[in-house]
């Protein structure tokens, strides 16, 4: 990272062997095997190896542990207390086709925070030029930050706020199974935020009730449309034809039946067509109505 010493990142693809050896040999200089992947395209990160990159994000993803892989070419790599940061961007539709429901059930989806927008917030076809200055003290907090060092200890109240939402968790259940890992596993995914807000305001490393208030509103904000990003998974085998519908009519906020049809006609007859705009309808997602013509016109549900 431009100004940040022993920062590395890793290519936006590669296999999971590559990723484990380079990962080794960061760990052989470090006392963390630590790597940041920025991608355009999750997919670009996971389908070279497939199943197998998915085990291994899965495996190092606590990050305390000596991790240990052998070939019978290449001898054997160790990887001491991985920590591997992705920011990455995808579709609903390819976490349908690319993430089988039996790796979303085993783990995966638990241990990601997955950002859902159904469009931009805003549009910036230019952005500005950054302030140097700006630039150059967050580039200098990022430094400092990178050399901190010790165990977080809790500050007064923060504990019992913790257990607080550490109980409500255990005895609540999400609207969709599909994220049921991540849900229970939030009670993690609170105090790695908590422990990022405490770093971004001090270097006392002392996770405080508003460290663990903020993680948690956070991650409530992101649990609400996380959902959504799983939409096409299932068993269903037109389940990504009909994302891709509701998304075009959620965009458009409103098509009629002749614009449905010949858009996406290649997806199957009139029958097949119907029997996915049925589905969205009985899902609420949308609702029928017609225009001052007669016409038939599906729009959002709001």
């Amino acid at each position: 990272m431009l100004g940040v010493e022993n920062i590395f990142f890793g290519p936006d693809s590669i296999t999971t062997q590559e990723l484990i050896r380079q990962m080794a040999k960061i760990s052989a200089g470090e006392k963390q095997g630590a790597m940041t992947i920025h991608s355009s395209e999750l997919s670009s990160l996971i389908d070279p190896s497939g199943v197998g990159m998915i085990s291994f994000l899965i495996e190092i993803y606590d990050g305390d542990i000596a991790y240990r892989y052998a070939t019978k070419g290449q001898g054997r790599d160790k990887i001491e207390n991985p920590v591997l940061n992705i920011l990455a961007a995808t579709t609903p539709s390819w976490v349908a086709t690319g993430l089988p429901i039996e790796i979303i059930d085993h783990g995966f989806v638990a241990r990601v925070i997955f950002v859902y927008a159904e469009r931009p917030d805003k549009l910036v076809p230019f952005p500005s030029t950054p302030d140097p200055e700006l630039v150059r003290k967050l580039t200098n907090d990022l430094d400092h930050i990178s050399r901190l060092e010790g165990e977080f200890k809790w500050g007064e109240g923060a504990r019992d706020r913790y257990v607080e939402y550490y109980n409500k968790l255990a005895v609540t259940m999400p609207t969709d199974y599909r994220i049921s890992g991540f849900h229970f596993r939030k009670k993690v995914h609170i105090l790695k935020v908590a422990m990022l807000l405490s770093i971004a305001e001090s270097d006392e490393l002392i996770v405080t009730v508003r460290d663990i208030e903020t993680a948690w509103n956070l991650l409530l904000s992101v649990d609400k449309d996380m959902a959504k990003a799983f939409s096409a998974v299932g068993k269903h085998s037109g389940a990504s034809d009909i994302e891709r519908i509701l998304e075009r009519i959620l965009f458009t906020e409103g098509m009629s039946n002749q614009q449905v049809h010949d858009e996406f006609f290649a997806m199957g007859d009139v029958r097949v067509i119907g029997q996915h705009l049925s589905m969205l309808l009985s899902m609420g997602k949308i609702e029928r109505k017609k225009d001052e013509k007669g016409n038939t016109i599906y729009s959002p549900v709001t």
